[in-house]
């Protein structure tokens, strides 16, 4: 989302969010950041902002008048919805060998994703509570060497698969095939595979912080990422709960709905046109 340099036309720049700036994973990449998004807010004259949140952020850390910063949320592609084909959903699990049990996560597996007190977390469950289901990671492993060692550490090799990049005619399978979607994130400017789990109707536990409890409302359970007995007690409640688990399958669906790329698409028009007014 850095504008160019030398372009004289109007311009609009989307802002995803400030990770980079606030997450201290991301240091060595701090200073460069920062000089090309003042660069960039100097430059533009309307930013877009993925959520309230990073709107907020942009105020707050870059001091940019809030008028200037227009919210248009992401959305989920139509391909990601509820699916019932049980035979079709075994198969794609079967190709990327996942055990039909299992709890899922999608994301890159950066230091912002909080995927160690995930992987603790999932630990305990087994140990303790035996829960007999798997951990899925999918995510881009170029992050994913300290959560390799978390896991080999705990000696759960065989107990969570972690999968590179998924396509996304595969992703809404894998998505509908698991007992829930966990998403513990510390920092997301949108969080954008909340809404195609909860397209597919898989129930939703999440953080309460940053931007998540925007995108998923009353649609899924919010927890704090920081506190492990926390999400673990969320988790269980989902897996004991049938009932719990399907009120917010359908939740989620209704939630989803809500984001549409049609009507970022229309919003993010407007913009353009009075960026040339």
């Amino acid at each position: 989302y850095f504008s160019p340099v030398f372009k004289k036309c109007p311009i609009v720049s989307v802002v995803y969010d400030i990770t980079t700036m606030k997450y201290d994973g991301y240091k060595e990449h701090r200073e460069i950041f920062d000089l090309r998004l003042k660069n960039t807010i100097k430059r533009s004259k309307y930013l877009i902002s993925i959520s309230e949140y990073t709107k907020n952020d942009l105020c707050k850390y870059y001091d940019v008048q809030p008028d200037r910063i227009v919210v248009i949320p992401l959305a989920a592609d139509e391909i990601f919805n509820m699916i019932e084909d049980k035979e079709r959903i075994i198969a794609v699990l079967r190709k990327y060998k996942i055990d039909e049990r299992y709890i899922l996560y999608v994301g890159n597996l950066g230091p912002h994703k909080n995927l160690h007190r995930l992987v603790n977390v999932f630990e305990k469950l087994k140990r303790v509570h035996g829960i007999p289901h798997k951990l899925v990671l999918c995510g881009k492993k170029y992050w994913g060497q300290e959560i390799i060692e978390t896991i080999h550490r705990l000696n759960l090799q065989e107990e969570i698969l972690v999968l590179d990049y998924i396509p996304d005619e595969d992703l809404p399978y894998i998505y509908s095939g698991a007992e829930m979607f966990v998403f513990i994130s510390l920092y997301e400017g949108f969080g954008l595979p909340v809404v195609e789990a909860m397209a597919c109707g898989v129930p939703v536990i999440a953080s309460n912080t940053t931007s998540i409890p925007e995108v998923v409302g009353d649609a899924g359970i919010l927890v704090n990422p920081l506190n492990e007995e926390e999400i673990l007690t969320a988790i269980l409640k989902v897996l004991n709960d049938r009932q719990l688990k399907k009120e917010l399958g359908l939740k989620g669906i209704n939630r989803a709905k809500t984001f549409s790329w049609e009507k970022t698409a229309r919003e993010t028009l407007e913009v353009f046109k009075r960026a040339i007014q």
